[in-house]
């Protein structure tokens, strides 16, 4: 038997519906989870306290990464210890921010980045410095007051996603529509 001439593909409008609602759950699931994640930070950041405190140490550290197509990279960073006093309890300290670890997201002070060497030198042993205290949690400290711009960037990079995958649902749903007045249309 020969075969017959080839066929024209067509998407199946309901599988690509359900394909756009699963990367639509998904994107959800993301954008809630960073905006859960950046909102905490920037409340966080928000009621924090300016106190006095005292640097103890600092180190340059020096991190290495292995990269996806071999090969090494190095990121430097200080680690600054310091101490401060709240309500007459004496803590200390190795937090640079409330946006993590100065080797997840750089050094910054508001939005302006500051290279590792700039900041190691700022913060000599013994000298004192202005630091940030929670006051829900005297405990926790932060060295810098910061806002982090890669908060923004991942969050257009979800909300670009979500949007995509609604575009694709409403496409979807439109085909389906259609095909269904068709049908309808051929079944008189």
């Amino acid at each position: 038997m020969a075969p017959g001439p080839p066929q024209k593909h067509e998407d199946n409008p309901r599988d690509v519906l359900l394909a756009c609602g699963f990367l639509c759950l998904l994107a959800l699931g993301c954008a809630v989870w960073w905006a859960y994640a950046g909102v905490s930070s920037l409340w966080t950041n928000a009621r924090l306290r300016e106190i006095p405190c005292r640097i103890l140490s600092r180190e340059m550290v020096a991190r290495t990464y292995n990269m996806s197509r071999g090969g090494t990279t190095t990121t430097r960073f200080p680690e600054i210890e310091f101490a401060y006093e709240v309500n007459g309890a004496a803590y200390s300290s190795r937090e640079p921010s409330v946006w993590g670890g100065s080797d997840s997201f750089g050094w910054g002070d508001g939005l302006q980045s500051r290279s590792p060497d700039e900041l190691y030198e700022k913060y000599p042993p013994g000298s004192g410095a202005t630091c940030w205290h929670d006051p829900a949690d005297p405990s926790r400290a932060y060295l810098l007051k910061t806002v982090s711009f890669y908060w923004f960037i991942n969050g257009f990079i979800i909300f670009g996603c979500v949007a995509y995958a609604l575009c694709g649902m409403l496409w979807a749903r439109r085909r389906l529509r259609a095909a269904n007045a068709c049908q309808a249309r051929d079944a008189r």
